[in-house]
């Protein structure tokens, strides 16, 4: 599937972000196909995996795509998930990732 990677530099996203037609939801990712304009990281990956025929081959298989997908994102944003490691610093910063790891990580991927 041929794409075109659009990054913005974080510089520039402050002036940037307020570009509705660009950015409709003010965030990224935005995937455009055929002059219309996704957003949704789900909604994306969802798409790119359908176009790509890894879809799943009937809604079983979705259903066990879509919960290891959001899974993914709980552990990624959750309220001890590693998003809430990102701004800290220091010792601080290092025992938030090492609690992420051994307590949040480990129980989410022992359940994938």
């Amino acid at each position: 599937m041929p794409y075109a990677d659009e990054r913005v530099a974080f510089e520039e996203w402050g002036a940037a972000s307020g570009d509705r037609v660009r950015f409709p939801l003010g965030s990224m990712p935005v995937l455009e196909v055929d002059g219309r304009r996704f957003t949704q990281t789900t909604a994306i990956t969802n798409y790119a995996a359908e176009v790509a025929g890894l879809g799943g081959k009937d809604a079983l298989d979705r259903l066990a795509i879509t919960q290891a997908q959001l899974t993914i994102e709980e552990i990624y944003s959750g309220d001890d998930g590693f998003s809430g490691t990102l701004f800290l610093e220091g010792d601080t910063k290092v025992a938030g990732r090492e609690r992420f790891l051994n307590n949040n990580l480990k129980f989410y991927l022992a359940r994938l």
